[in-house]
């Protein structure tokens, strides 16, 4: 029996110079998200409040996704125009919940290359006012080594008898690390925080395989 094709992707990395410590996005966001990366906040922000829009209505606002999303990229672009030099943003994903707020993941840019697990959330209310949570990083030093496959990769594929389809686009990812913040005596869980201690550069490869198989980020 042929087996389904699943693009698994797959980020092999070549270890980034510099080591920027930031907050992860969303630790400093404007409404309170405190240590939450935008990516989890999938539900709407007063949804036990408020019902959901009439199909009619909520049709209206989704053929509008386009504009409110280049909105909320607008207003990214303004907030935080002394963002790191070489840093841009374009838009990820977008989804319009059934309350009528249009949600705007942003995605972060350095020098070409995308940085996930990093993106800013914009929310556009349905009365068209604008939320932003979370905030750049800092790529100030940080140096784009090559980023390369690693040789193991071809070499599971062969073991496991599947194919890799190729490498896709360049990207970069945050490394975490708890660490105790500054002043604290480190007596409980709130004495800490989670930062980025680095990024590392890679490219992205998908494989075709078996949709059960779910060792791939163990491997390398």
């Amino acid at each position: 029996m042929n087996r389904p094709l699943l693009l698994l992707s797959l980020v092999i990395f070549a270890v980034s110079c510099g080591s920027p410590s930031v907050e992860p996005v969303g630790s400093r966001g404007q409404d309170g998200l405190a240590e939450v990366a935008p990516a989890t906040s999938s539900g709407s922000l007063d949804s036990g409040r408020r019902p959901d829009l009439p199909e009619g209505q909520l049709a209206s606002i989704r053929q509008r996704e386009n504009e409110r999303a280049q909105r909320a990229l607008d207003e990214v672009e303004a907030r935080f125009a002394d963002r790191s030099p070489g840093l841009t943003f374009r838009i990820h994903r977008v989804r319009t919940t059934s309350l009528g707020d249009t949600h705007v993941l942003i995605q972060q840019v350095y020098r070409g290359v995308p940085v996930e697990r990093r993106d800013i959330l914009v929310v556009v209310m349905l009365d068209e006012s604008i939320r932003i949570f979370g905030s750049p990083d800092s790529f100030e030093g940080l140096t784009l080594p090559p980023a390369r496959r690693l040789a193991n990769a071809e070499q599971w594929a062969k073991a496991k008898g599947v194919a890799l389809a190729g490498s896709g686009e360049r990207t970069l990812v945050p490394v975490f690390e708890r660490r105790l913040r500054p002043g604290a005596r480190g007596d409980n869980a709130m004495d800490y925080e989670t930062v980025v201690s680095r990024f590392e550069s890679g490219t992205r490869i998908a494989v075709d395989a078996d949709p059960a198989w779910k060792g791939a980020r163990a491997l390398f």
